[in-house]
C-alpha cells in the first residue's frame, strides 16, 4: 500500500485548478494576439487605401500647378509690358 501525505487531495485539487486557469489565460491570450492581428490587418489595409487615394490626388494636383504656373507667367509677363510701356 502506498503511503501518501494527508494533504494529498488538497494538493492535487489545487493543481488542477491551477493548471484549468493556465489554460484558461493562454487562451484568452491566443484571443487577445488574434484581436491585436485584426486590428493590424485592419491598419494596414486602412493604410494601402489612404496612399492609393494620395496616388490618385497628386496628378490633379500637379496639373493645378502647372496651370498656376503658367497663370502667373502670362500675369507676369503682362505686368512687365504695362510697366515697360508705362515708362515709354
Amino acid at each position: 500500500m502506498v503511503e501518501t501525505c494527508p494533504h494529498h487531495d488538497d494538493i492535487v485539487r489545487t493543481a488542477a485548478s491551477n493548471a484549468a486557469k493556465l489554460d484558461l489565460l493562454l487562451k484568452g491570450q491566443e484571443e487577445f494576439n488574434e484581436s491585436i492581428d485584426e486590428i493590424r490587418k485592419q491598419l494596414t489595409a486602412q493604410d494601402k487605401e489612404s496612399a492609393i487615394d494620395r496616388m490618385k490626388i497628386k496628378p490633379v494636383f500637379m496639373a493645378i500647378g502647372i496651370v498656376m504656373v503658367i497663370l502667373l507667367t502670362k500675369i507676369g509677363e503682362s505686368f512687365i509690358e504695362f510697366i515697360f510701356k508705362a515708362i515709354k
